[in-house]
């Protein structure tokens, strides 16, 4: 397996010990035998010093090589980007760095959920090491998110510290459009087989080998280009679909669910500009414990004259006290058939407050 990759730290010394500690010890990585791999691809993907944490080498043997870190040819449909431009290819599951002459340097990717969200042109607004991870309430409710972090709340309060079990990893990128942030992240991950993969969390994976180089490599204000993945369906393109919906006489009114603030306001925007028929209403999830959106949906719905209305308003049946602290799982419910009920509603004064309540 050889690779053509480009890393400025790399010198022939290096690579002539590399070669030589490749030919005497038979070279094996987890376990696995690295015959016939570049020595240079070992070492880029070798264990990492001198971090906080323990950085495992990836086991590029059973690595599609695709996903390593190399030298190829810029795509056509993004050669007219400048030079230093980040590009990212969800559906193809690739990232490439725009390099002079023709050619970019090219990464495996793993992509989330999230990754699938958004597309359209950024740049880097922040990036951080070993960054604090604060996961939205709406990650926070679901079922997934419960059964992996139990008690997050509680248990982080003011964030997750940087950490190997955090999963933006060792470093993370965080992209801003108009001023605004896209809830858009590349970042690392500890699981090396989610390269290459779509999964069910996250935004942009990359090895933290890689998403290290890419990091040292990029500026704050990067321009950063999200092509679209798999399914996606632009903002505009939507609204339009809709519009034409309400001028047939197929439906009355379009609304929309859970969409951040700042992409309903986006919304209506183009509605008004292109004079298409806009959202009537907006449908948020909503109760005493779950109140996130008293600080820009609300405000923002009143602002537009849009209706609101909320879902799941007894908290899952906790504000009805179908669920108290301690008792997790009721006969007959969706809990009992192994539902990760939203543990963050039992907050330690909680309690209390519901009993008051229900009294």
């Amino acid at each position: 397996m050889t690779v053509d990759f480009e890393k400025g730290a790399m010198s022939r010394r290096t690579a002539l010990i590399g070669l030589l500690m490749l030919g005497v010890a038979g070279c094996s990585t987890m376990g696995e035998s690295t015959a016939g791999i570049d020595p240079l691809v070992l070492q880029m993907y070798g264990p990492v010093d001198g971090e906080p944490f323990k950085i495992p080498p990836i086991p590029v043997a059973k690595a599609d090589p695709q996903y390593l870190r190399q030298t190829v040819n810029t795509p056509a449909n993004i050669a007219a980007q400048p030079v230093g431009t980040v590009v990212v290819d969800p559906a193809n599951k690739f990232l490439y760095l725009v390099q002079p002459d023709g050619k970019s340097l090219r990464y495996g990717i793993g992509v989330g959920k999230a990754g699938f969200a958004w597309a359209g042109e950024a740049e880097i607004h922040d990036k951080q090491h070993w960054p604090k991870w604060f996961p939205p309430p709406e990650m926070q409710a679901r079922e997934t998110f419960q059964k992996l972090y139990p008690d997050f709340s509680r248990k982080y309060p003011n964030g997750m510290d940087g950490s190997p079990k955090n999963p933006l990893g060792s470093r993370a990128l965080y992209l801003w459009a108009d001023n605004k942030d896209t809830l858009y992240r590349i970042h690392a991950t500890s699981d090396w087989t989610s390269i290459g993969n779509a999964v069910s969390s996250g935004c942009i994976r990359m090895w933290n080998q890689d998403v290290m180089d890419l990091y040292d490599r990029v500026e704050i204000g990067t321009k950063v280009v999200v092509l679209q993945g798999p399914g996606y369906t632009p903002l505009e393109e939507m609204l339009r679909a809709l519009d034409d919906l309400v001028r047939d006489g197929k439906i009355l009114y379009t609304g929309c669910s859970n969409f951040e603030a700042w992409r309903l306001m986006e919304a209506l925007w183009i509605s008004d500009m292109r004079g298409w028929e806009r959202f009537a209403a907006y449908q948020p999830q909503y109760s005493l414990v779950v109140r996130d959106i008293d600080e820009e949906i609300v405000p923002a719905l009143q602002l537009k004259g849009l209706g609101c209305v909320a879902w799941s308003p007894l908290g899952s049946g906790y504000l009805a006290g179908k669920y108290m602290p301690g008792i997790l799982q009721v006969q007959g419910s969706r809990s009992a058939e192994g539902w990760g009920f939203q543990s963050k509603f039992f907050a330690p004064n909680h309690g209390e407050i519901l009993q008051t309540l229900l009294d």
